[in-house]
């Protein structure tokens, strides 16, 4: 395996990427949606498994229930941060 240099672990958390999501613990059953999407109701507790890539423990994560603009950033954010 070769040596990273510090630009390209500073380039690589520019980008992270979440390509999965498992919902391993929710005290409310999710609701499965017409596309087999799992539905967790609002202020239950819940595990999320996330995979992707460029994830460190610094990486925050927020939800929210409106598609991203064009330049993919958030502008209704529904949750508290999550680490």
């Amino acid at each position: 395996r070769g040596h990273r240099s510090q630009r390209d672990v500073l380039t690589n958390l520019k980008n992270p990427q979440i390509n999965g999501v498992r919902v391993e613990f929710s005290e409310k059953e999710p609701n499965l949606s017409e596309g087999g999407i799992p539905e967790i109701l609002a202020g239950s507790r819940v595990t999320l498994r996330l995979f992707g890539s460029n994830l460190t423990n610094d990486t925050l994560i927020v939800f929210t229930d409106e598609r991203p603009s064009e330049d993919k950033s958030c502008t209704r954010i529904k949750s508290d941060e999550f680490k």
